[in-house]
């Protein structure tokens, strides 16, 4: 079950950041819970856009104890590159991570 909405908290969280090429930045938070999540992004203080973001965290219907990645032979630096998930649940049968 997806609550409707997660207990409002005014503390900031701080993700973790790494630096893609200049300007342009990856930003990695992990929800602790599912829920709908409305997400500010600012910098040193400075908000990037007038309205929060929403999004909405689901509970994971796959394991990842079961679930495997294809990765292609070759990665080369700084080029995006796709991969397969071969999501499974606990019981071995096809996974997924949500609904639309």
């Amino acid at each position: 079950q997806v609550p409707s909405t997660v207990p409002l908290s005014l503390e900031p969280v701080i993700p973790s950041v790494s630096n893609r090429r200049p300007g342009v930045f990856d930003v990695t938070y992990t929800l602790s819970q599912p829920g709908e999540y409305n997400i500010e992004v600012a910098v040193f203080g400075d908000s990037l856009s007038a309205e929060p973001f929403t999004a909405v965290g689901v509970e994971a219907l796959a394991s990842p104890q079961h679930s495997t990645v294809e990765l292609p032979k070759t990665i080369l630096p700084n080029q995006p590159f796709k991969a397969k998930i071969h999501a499974k649940t606990d019981g071995g049968l096809p996974g997924q991570v949500g609904e639309e």
